[in-house]
Formats: structure tokens, sequence, C-alpha cells
């Protein structure tokens, strides 16, 4: 029987592959750090909306 290179290549890596747990915690810090570098550059100003302003300013008006 013969084992090519590819073979031995695969089953290397298959082998020296890191932990489930380790691959899952890289991947939570890896988009973690993703998720908090798009909310710092997402700040929105509040919205004012004006249309609500002047209704509650019309019914003060009309109270007086």
């Amino acid at each position: 029987m013969l084992i090519t290179e590819q073979e031995v290549k695969l089953l290397t890596a298959a082998a020296i592959t890191p932990p489930a747990k380790q691959r899952v915690a890289g991947w939570f810090a890896t988009h973690r750090a993703a998720r908090d570098a798009r909310r710092d550059s997402q700040r929105y100003a509040p919205a004012h909306y004006d249309f609500i302003e002047h209704a509650a300013m019309a019914r003060a008006m009309e109270r007086l």
C-alpha cells in the first residue's frame, strides 16, 4: 500500500489541529472584536422629530 504526500499532509494536519474549545473561543474573540469596532464607528445622533415638537407646541398654545 502506498501513501501519497497529500495523504500524509492531510493526516498530519488532522492530528495537530487545536481542540474544539480553543477554536470556538478564538472565533468568539475575533467576532467580538469586530463587533466592538463596528459599534464604535456607527454612533448615530438621536433622531429629532419636528412634527412631535410642533404638535406639542400647538396643544400647549390651545390651552392658553
